[in-house]
């Protein structure tokens, strides 16, 4: 099962490094506490610009 996050709240608390999909389709690796990256892009974005929901791809922490 996939974690949603649906909050901006919950969107805030992702550790940096997590990865996920937005509602647009976005893959976005969150880069510092404010911004993230989309992969092929060397620019960042304001991670809480992400459209919600999202599903994380990937968490740090987790060891597949």
């Amino acid at each position: 099962m996939s974690e949603q996050i649906t909050t901006a709240e919950e969107l805030d608390a992702l550790p940096v490094g997590s990865v996920v999909r937005s509602a647009a389709d976005t893959i976005a690796a969150r880069y510092d506490s404010q911004r993230g990256v989309v992969f092929g892009d060397d620019r960042s974005f304001p991670w809480s610009n992400l459209n919600l929901p999202a599903t994380v791809l990937y968490r740090p922490e987790v060891t597949p």
